[in-house]
């Protein structure tokens, strides 16, 4: 046989196996599989099981023996394999609660379950520490890389630690799902108590770690913003930081899960990660907390007091020197204009002019001194002044009104709004105006300072509308007909909802009509279509069924004068 052939024979053999589902074994005449399979439900699960977890050991070895793509093959079968039999062994303790919550008696049955645990219990140990020895090698190797070899092998790096953690995640199910049917898992417990308690530690020295790392790693970036080195080798410490921090944040759950104290790990990933979180509510991460930062800020005065004592006494001389200097410049100035033609207001401006200027100097020396860069400043505040100032006042209230109306979301794009006398569709908004398209087809560009003062009322901003009729008709008319008419044309009609229900009622009676008011919903978008149907087809149909609209009439009485014969009363009829 070739060696191109041997090579092959671990591929042809995972196939079959992919083909073949999990435990299935060489193939058995029904009849004798039908009388293998256990009658009891945990019984029939434990086999599987125990078949589940031999088939991810047989690929655990041919995949330790492979190399290359057919290694890369094996372990996403391996995994889908071990995740298999993480599902059956759930599937096993879901049957014995079951069980238990029947009130069947299970003693035998627990101790299967215990047996078969303990039993697996190093297989799914192995597979842990097997993939966490594979992800030590993959950071070895990622170390000894550059550039974008590196940013590869750390995505394989988080995708195996994505999967260690999903393995430590399926041991912490399988033990309090095993708990929580008596089962006694003490030795399991410990194990996953020890492990969590190592790997999180040792994930918390490794953020910090690598938080300094990736400081470092900036900076020297920052120097030299065009090496393609350093920004792959910046991105391969963020994610190295944020795999870290993930599992960190994984171990803390799992943790608490188990019911063990995690307090102090929660404040080191406050404190290492720079993230505040809901942990901060915890009574005893907060004492943590602020212990963690009262140490800091003594360490920090212990390094810095000295240096701040000095500043502070230097800017305090600097600034009792200037307030010196401007009463002596001020006095200086008052004697220079009290001779001169100047009036007593400009003369006393000149001197607040003079003191002034001499403090304001002192304040420059001052924020120089802090290290402050004057120039930068100066011309921001220049330019900022005269924008402000001159041109900015109305944009500056359209901007916070365009601020507020995004944060607010009083209406959206492709709303029907009424707001500052205009009615339209909304086409367009930026923080400075808002573009509204009228029904007859003209662009309004309204400031959103207005729309924002005024009442915004937005048609469309819910699914449905009501549309709201009204008809008239004679006081000869039959009430009841005319409502069952009415009730037979909206239910014709198919772009009405039934619910919310169609009100149809006798509104009022007026002059010389009776006002029936009809309200239907439909979706927004349909809401014209409905208004004009709706009025077309009662018109047609009282024209059907002889129900006339009555025109406006008047009933007029008419009275002659004393000896003329008397009054004379006019019939009603039409004005």
């Amino acid at each position: 046989m070739s060696s191109r052939s041997s090579h092959l024979i671990p591929f042809a053999f995972a196939a079959a196996l992919v083909c073949m589902p999990a435990g299935a074994g060489f193939a058995a005449p029904p009849a004798v599989l039908a009388a293998a399979a256990p009658a009891d439900p945990v019984e029939r699960l434990l086999v599987e099981l125990g078949e589940a977890a031999r088939s991810r050991d047989s690929l655990t070895a041919l995949a330790d023996s492979s190399s290359g793509a057919g290694h890369d093959f094996l372990e996403e079968l391996l995994w889908k394999r071990h995740l298999d039999a993480h599902t059956r062994l759930m599937a096993v303790a879901e049957e014995l609660q079951a069980k238990l919550e029947r009130g069947e008696d299970v003693s035998s049955d627990r101790k299967r379950v215990q047996a078969a645990f303990r039993g697996l219990w190093p297989g799914y140990v192995y597979q842990l520490e097997r993939r966490r020895r594979q992800l030590s090698a993959l950071g070895r190797t990622s170390d000894a890389a550059s550039g974008s070899q590196r940013l590869v092998i750390e995505a394989d790096m988080t995708r195996l630690s994505d999967r260690v953690l999903e393995s430590y995640r399926a041991l912490v199910d399988a033990v309090l799902a095993l708990e929580r049917d008596r089962i006694d898992v003490t030795t399991q417990r410990t194990y996953l108590t020890q492990g969590l308690r190592d790997a999180a530690s040792g994930l918390v020295a490794r953020v910090q770690v690598l938080t300094r790392d990736r400081a470092t790693t900036a900076a020297q970036l920052a120097r030299t913003p065009a090496s393609t080195d350093l920004r792959y080798a910046l991105d391969a410490s963020e994610e190295r930081l944020r795999r870290a921090t993930l599992g960190l944040s994984t171990a803390i759950e799992l943790m608490d899960r188990l019911g063990l104290e995690d307090d102090d790990l929660r404040v080191a990933l406050i404190l290492s990660s720079g993230r505040i979180t809901t942990d901060v509510f915890r009574w005893n991460v907060a004492v943590g907390l602020l212990r963690a930062w009262g140490g800091h800020l003594a360490e920090l005065l212990a390094v810095k007091a000295p240096q701040w004592v000095f500043q502070i006494l230097l800017v305090a001389v600097t600034f009792l020197a200037f307030r010196w200097a401007s009463r002596a410049v001020g006095r200086l100035a008052r004697r220079a204009v009290r001779r001169s033609q100047l009036s007593e207001l400009m003369r006393a401006t000149l001197s607040r002019l003079a003191v002034s200027g001499v403090m304001l100097v002192g304040l420059g020396v001052i924020l120089t001194q802090l290290g402050v860069q004057l120039a930068p400043l100066l011309a921001g505040l220049g330019i900022a002044g005269f924008a402000v100032g001159f041109a900015l006042q109305n944009t500056l209230a359209n901007l916070a009104a365009g601020a507020l109306i995004l944060g607010t979301r009083p209406y959206d794009l492709g709303d029907e709004i009424e707001s500052s006398g205009v009615f339209g569709t909304v086409k367009r908004m930026s923080l400075v105006s808002t573009t509204i398209l009228t029904p007859d087809n003209q662009t309004l560009i309204v400031p959103n300072s207005a729309i924002w003062s005024g009442v915004i009322r937005n048609r469309t901003a819910e699914p449905l509308r009501r549309v709201d009729l009204s008809f008239g008709v004679g006081y000869d008319e039959d009430v009841d007909r005319v409502q069952r008419v009415l009730g037979e044309v909206v239910t014709a009609e198919e772009k009405v909802l039934t619910e919310p229900a169609p009100v149809i009622r006798l509104h009022q009676l007026g002059e010389s009509t009776v006002q029936f008011i009809v309200r239907v919903w439909t979706r927004k978008e349909r809401y014209w279509e409905v208004y004009w149907d709706l009025t077309r087809a009662v018109k047609l149909r009282f024209d059907q069924e002889g129900i006339a609209f009555p025109y406006p009439q008047r009933e007029v009485t008419h009275r002659v004068a004393p000896g003329s014969g008397g009054a004379v009363e006019t019939k009603p009829g039409q004005s």
